[in-house]
């Protein structure tokens, strides 16, 4: 009889193990990516207007990607394509800041111009932006960001283990009776 508790306590505790881990996982991914998309929509608005207003200053797009490795844009890699996600294009559709899959010097369709993001200076769209989605792991290390989805991760562990314990608890319970 022993015996058979044993095996009942360890399947209730392989079935909790493997629900709390399969939900831990799947939440972790999408809070992941949902926290990224809501970061980069954050940012986007403010970087369309630095860049209206770089483009003033330069008169052109010259030096723009500059403007990304401000501190004012903090996901960018130096020497790596930006992470952001954010190719930008000039009134004639060529793209002047490569990024995700747009090429420098690549002219891009007109259905994605048209879905571009239009950045105006004085009424007149003197370029677009190209959104793309968030990246993975977009958020730089030892920021606000990359702290916050470390908490969710330890709250997303902590609530796996919780519901471990329960599901031993309960299979010990269940395989007395």
């Amino acid at each position: 009889m022993r015996s058979l508790a044993r095996k009942l306590t360890l399947a209730f505790l392989v079935v909790g193990l493997t629900g709390a881990g399969l939900v831990a996982v799947f939440v972790r991914l999408q809070t992941q990516r949902e926290f990224d998309r809501f970061v980069l929509s954050r940012y986007e608005r403010d970087l369309i207007d630095e860049m209206a207003q770089a483009y003033a200053a330069a008169g052109s797009w010259e030096g723009i990607d500059a403007l990304l490795t401000s501190a004012s844009w903090p996901r960018q890699r130096p020497g790596h394509r930006y992470e952001s996600a954010i190719a930008v294009v000039n009134d004639q559709g060529i793209v002047v800041l490569a990024a995700g899959r747009y090429d420098a010097g690549e002219r891009v369709a007109e259905r994605v111009l048209n879905a571009a993001v239009p950045i105006e200076l004085e009424g007149v769209v003197v370029g677009r932006a190209i959104l793309g989605d968030a990246p993975p792991g977009m958020p730089v290390p030892d920021s606000p960001e990359t702290d916050f989805l470390a908490a969710v991760g330890r709250a997303i562990a902590l609530s796996a283990l919780g519901a471990t314990a329960v599901a031993l608890l309960l299979g010990i319970l269940l395989a007395r009776t």
